[in-house]
Formats: structure tokens, sequence, C-alpha cells
């Protein structure tokens, strides 16, 4: 809540239990921290000694002078932006600054404060392509990017921030060409659907738009010179995906044409009609719908697939389970076998492996062929673990990810057992 503001003389008052911001107009706003201990009365009332503002205008800028189709700024740097160690109020958008979305990370002491090394404040330049900010920590060294919708940087500028009463005007250039990634979606009878959601990805980054009323679409902000995947999915239909996007295709309406979405109820049972409690997913060959709802342990409701044949698919025991089904039909049933159950148990006492590493146990066939897999350590029966029936040699393992791929250190114990179908076996490495 605003105040009315104070008279000629500097003087006024608010009617609240404490202000958190002060400022005034060409002056910084900065938490509302008197200048000596005051009661806050007439009589003696709080004082506020404000310095001179210092403004920081960015500028974004294509080579020929007009404003780039990347508008979103991000001013990144070791100590909180803006004066008076603080995030930005609406009393600094009150005198003139434009909105900033702040965040900041931290990491916790041992006296359980937090130690904040590093601000971000993210702006959008609007049609204008220019960002103004006020009352901004004088001297902080910073630096301020340009990204493009994908979050991809195009121009990168350090700075220091202006001290009271200085103006720094910064002008950043993107030189590279934005694509022209425009489309429209329609319904199986080619009248327009709007309000589709659209998926762009290009490697690991992803941007999002969705289609007007009219059923068209655009990125007008993406600068990737990789090719681009895009998914169209609405509640109702079958999500589509179109792949391997270049820049060739640049300009060129791409038009998606959804089907209506099938559900399929799906179970996972054994050759006595009882329920496999795994996890059943799905490969519908086109985007990936929706996540299921699981009705119970093994029996799961598939919504919006698309017309045609998918093929259901679940593990079991380091094996895969498959099932090709047309989603005419709204009911299937996962064929597997009856499955026995284990508990692994580690060595009682057994110390925790080095920083990084965790314990899991890895099984491997002793009866037939088949790649080792992982099993979860843990002492509760009541969730034993499925594996098809057989023998195994189960050991023990300290296990970490390093680039996406598992490394394991065998740690000596193990035991061979033998599992049996619907029978639960507590498995004691040693």
């Amino acid at each position: 809540m605003l105040t009315e503001p104070t008279g000629r003389d500097g003087r006024g008052t608010f009617a609240a239990a404490k202000a958190s911001l002060v400022g005034a107009p060409g002056l910084q706003v900065v938490p509302a921290v008197s200048s000596a201990p005051a009661a806050g009365t007439l009589a003696e009332p709080l004082v506020f000694a404000l310095q001179p503002d210092n403004e920081l205008i960015l500028r974004l800028r294509t080579p020929d002078g007009g404003v780039p189709a990347a508008t979103c700024v991000q001013l990144r740097g070791a100590v909180e932006l803006f004066a008076g160690d603080r995030t930005q109020g609406k009393l600094d958008k009150h005198f003139g600054s434009d909105e900033a979305d702040c965040t900041r990370m931290g990491r916790s002491r041992p006296d359980g404060t937090t130690d904040w090394y590093e601000s971000t404040a993210r702006m959008h330049a609007g049609r204008s392509g220019v960002v103004t900010l006020h009352s901004l920590t004088a001297g902080a060294v910073g630096d301020v990017t340009v990204q493009d919708g994908l979050g991809a940087v195009l121009v990168t500028k350090q700075i220091a921030l202006p001290q009271p009463g200085e103006r720094l005007e910064v002008e950043l250039v993107v030189t590279m060409v934005p694509r022209r990634i425009r489309g429209r979606v329609l319904d199986g009878d080619g009248a327009p659907l709007p309000y589709v959601g659209i998926k762009l990805q290009a490697g690991e980054r992803t941007a999002y738009a969705s289609t007007g009323k009219d059923g068209t679409f655009a990125f007008a902000d993406i600068y990737s010179d990789a090719p681009v995947q895009l998914t169209a999915s609405q509640n109702g239909f079958a999500a589509e995906a179109m792949h391997d996007i270049g820049r060739d295709r640049d300009g060129q309406p791409i038009e998606f044409r959804l089907q209506r979405g099938r559900p399929v109820r799906i179970t996972a049972r054994d050759a006595l009609q009882q329920l496999v409690p795994v996890r059943i997913e799905v490969d519908s060959g086109a985007a990936t719908p929706p996540p299921p709802q699981e009705l119970a342990a093994g029996d799961y409701q598939f919504a919006d697939l698309p017309p045609g044949t998918v093929t259901f698919h679940c593990q079991l025991g380091g094996q895969r389970f498959e099932l090709q089904h047309d989603t005419g039909n709204p009911d299937a049933v996962l064929r597997v076998p009856t499955p026995a159950r284990a508990v692994i148990v580690a060595p009682v006492g057994w110390p925790e492996p080095e920083k990084g590493f965790y314990l899991v146990a890895m099984a491997t066939r002793l009866d037939a062929v088949g790649e080792p897999f992982e099993l979860r350590l843990g002492e509760d029966d009541k969730h034993p673990q499925l594996l098809l029936p057989g023998r195994y040699r189960i050991a023990l393992v300290a296990q970490r990810w390093q680039d996406d791929k598992p490394e394991r250190r065998p740690l000596g114990p193990a035991a061979e057992v033998e599992l049996r179908a619907s029978e639960t076996a507590r498995v004691l490495l040693h």
C-alpha cells in the first residue's frame, strides 16, 4: 500500500505498523530504516535520508537500428541489485522502474542464516526494446544478457551499476537473425482449433505458445540454428509432433490436424487373472500422450491416444513385456508371468558409501540369459519387489550417476537365491 506523499517540508504520516520502503521523485527507493532511533510521532518523527536516484537504461537493438524479436533481458550480480540490499518492490515501479522478476540463490550457514551469493532480475523490453531501472546498488558489477524464447543467450555485457545521481545507458545489439516459425492447428474436419498448446523443443531447451481463435500460432523470438520439434496438444485430442524443422522451413506455414483422442483402460494380469502391480506405459508412435490415471496397482486408464495401433509395455524383473493394441477397443490386458517377490536386505551395520554414491543391489539370472538389473534395498516386507521366478545372484554395489550413465562398484556381499512364483523371499546379502 502506498501512503500519501509528504508535504513540501518533507513531513508526512502513514497509518501502518511499519513502513517497508521509502522513496521520492529524483531520490532512491530504500528500506524504510530511520537514520536514528525515533518513536515515529509528531514530536519525534522518523527521519529518512535519501540519496539521489540512479538510473539504468538498457536498449535492445538490431544492427540496422530496429527492435529485435528477443526482448527478455537478465541482470545478474553477486549482491542484491536494488539499493538497500533488497529485491524490487512496488515503490520502485511507482517511481518509473520497469517490472523485474527478482530471484536469488544462497546456501545455509552453520548458524542457520543464509549466505546469498547471486541475485538475478529478469525484465521484458516490450515493443520499445527499452528497459529502465532505478534505485540500484551503486557500483555493483553485474552481467546483462539478452535471451531468446528458449533462454539461449544472444548478447552479454558486463557493467557496473551507476552511482547515485548518475544515469547509465547500455546498448545491446542482437546480430543474430530470428527464426520465423508459424502455423495452424485444425481438427479432423479441417476446422480451426483455438487454445491448443504448442511446445517447441531445441535440444534441452523448451518454449511454449498457444493457438489463437483462428487456430494459428507463431514463435517470433527463437534464434536457434538447430532443427526444432513442435508438439500440439489439447484435452480431448491425440497430441501430434513434427520433428527436424530447420531454418529452411522458416516462413512456411506448419499445419497440424489433430484427431479425437481415444481412451483405453489396461490391466496387467498373470495366467490366474490376478492383477500384477507393474507400471504400464505406452508408445503411440506420435507425441507422448498425457500420463495415465492409476486406478489400482497394475490398472491404468489412458486418455487421448491416437487412432490405430499403440504398444503398451511394462518392465518385470529386468524384462520387457509388450502388447500391440488397437485403440478402437477401450479395454486391454497385458499378460505377464506370475511374479515372485523379494525383499533385499544389506548386511547389518554396513557403512554408507563415499559421498556421491548410494547402495543398491544388482540381480543376475543364473538360469536364463539376461542383462543384470538394479533392485532397491529395504527391509519393508509390505513392499517387496517383483521378479520373474528363477535362480538369481544378487550383489551389493555402490552406485552413482555420471554423465547420465551409472558407475557401479561391487562391494562384496551377495547371495544366490531361488525365487518361486507367488512366494515372497527375504534375501540377506552377506
